[in-house]
């Protein structure tokens, strides 16, 4: 464990590094840009040392870097910075003891050091303080690591239920990393259990903290990887508009603001689908929305879409067709399946007692975790749509 946290904390600060190149001509100016011709080893090369070590550090040149960061230290003896780096190399040498009195230094001047703050945060994990490592941890996402290293630190918190426990109450402070944890940092890359992981971080942190639009692309990921459970979790906890089993069921979001995740209405528009609001008699557009659907072209469509994360049984999908010809009303089928095949679509019959409401009825077996609810449109046919409903009416046998 400890040669391995050696080993994580050399290579992010590698990484942390990798972006300084050379070192300036002065030493004020090496504190901010470095150029290869920089002078070291005279008496007030602080900067210019610094800079020549992160470079060793960089090509993995630990003998020049150990010689180069002790120059930094003798010219600057109380920087944090300098003792960290010195920390650095010694971990790189296999110095434990070394590399943790020179930490221990670092810490003590005001953890502003990113290799000081990594070094801690691993030798938390090592020791099972997460609460410590959580510190750390948000001090790092706070600050102004690179991002490779930001995600590193995410990653190795996810991956330890104590690790995530001292996540949640970090993030319910909305601290300024809350929004690239749950959209940026790392997730294109991210494993699905790490992405599984930060989706209960944000869940257990509760509502408020985010909108659709801040959690849709980790939604999309888990949804695409079919960790359903997790991003729907995420979408209950972030979309003020959720409801299951069916999201939306009255179209209000996806009439004024359009779909953001894949457990959202997903509106098939192209130039032979149009969908639009109906405006009441006075122009303005209804309390509860109402849909107008139509296709221009020659074959049956689906128009619109959502999966629905359900388990096996029969189901019940109903919807109001207000203001439609009867003639039309057949021309909208709906289906409840895995493939969204047209196939497997049924249009509705009159529910009795209920004006404009149609209904069909579905066996779902379970094959998939999300089957998707579509509506199906012939061509020609001018319909409206509204308030859709989607009851459960038996479960499956075991």
């Amino acid at each position: 464990m400890r040669t391995g946290i050696f080993q994580i904390v050399a290579s992010a600060a590698v990484v942390v590094y990798a972006t300084l190149a050379g070192m300036s001509g002065l030493d004020r100016i090496a504190a901010t840009r470095a150029v290869p011709s920089a002078p070291t080893g005279w008496a007030y090369d602080s900067n210019a040392s610094q800079n020549a070590a992160k470079i060793a550090v960089r090509t993995r040149d630990w003998t020049a870097a150990k010689r180069f960061a002790d120059q930094a230290l003798l010219a600057d003896p109380v920087s944090e910075s300098r003792i960290g780096l010195i920390g650095l190399v010694r971990l790189a040498a296999n110095d434990e003891a070394g590399a943790k009195a020179a930490f221990l230094v670092s810490a003590r001047r005001g953890w502003r050091d990113v290799p000081t703050h990594l070094y801690w945060l691993h030798q938390s994990v090592a020791l099972g303080d997460m609460n410590f490592a959580g510190m750390q941890g948000d001090a790092l996402l706070r600050g102004q690591a690179d991002e490779d290293v930001r995600a590193r630190v995410i990653d190795d918190l996810l991956q330890y239920q104590e690790g995530r426990d001292a996540l949640v109450p970090r993030l319910r402070a909305n601290p300024p990393w809350a929004i690239p944890f749950a959209s940026g940092i790392g997730i294109e890359r991210a494993s699905i259990d790490k992405l599984a992981g930060r989706a209960e971080v944000i869940a257990r942190a509760g509502p408020g903290l985010f909108n659709c639009g801040d959690t849709a692309y980790l939604i999309n990921r888990l949804m695409d990887a079919a960790v359903v459970e997790e991003a729907q979790k995420l979408h209950a906890v972030s979309c003020p508009q959720a409801s299951y089993p069916l999201n939306d069921p009255n179209f209000v979001f996806l009439a004024t603001a359009g779909p953001s995740s894949e457990l959202d209405w997903l509106a098939h528009l192209d130039g032979d689908v149009e969908i639009s609001p109906v405006f009441d008699p006075a122009g303005h557009k209804q309390k509860i929305p109402t849909l107008h659907l139509l296709v221009s072209r020659a074959s049956t469509t689906l128009v619109l879409s959502q999966p629905v994360i359900l388990p096996k049984g029969t189901y019940r999908i109903s919807w109001k067709m207000p203001d439609t010809d009867p003639s039309n009303v057949p021309a909208l089928a709906v289906n409840l399946d895995c493939d969204s095949d047209l196939a497997n679509a049924a249009p509705g019959t009159a529910v009795p007692g209920q004006p404009d409401r149609y209904a069909a009825t579905f066996r779902f077996d379970g094959s998939c975790p999300g089957p998707t609810l579509g509506f199906w449109l012939s061509p020609g046919k001018e319909v409206n749509l509204a308030q859709v409903r989607l009851m459960r009416l038996e479960a499956g046998a075991p």
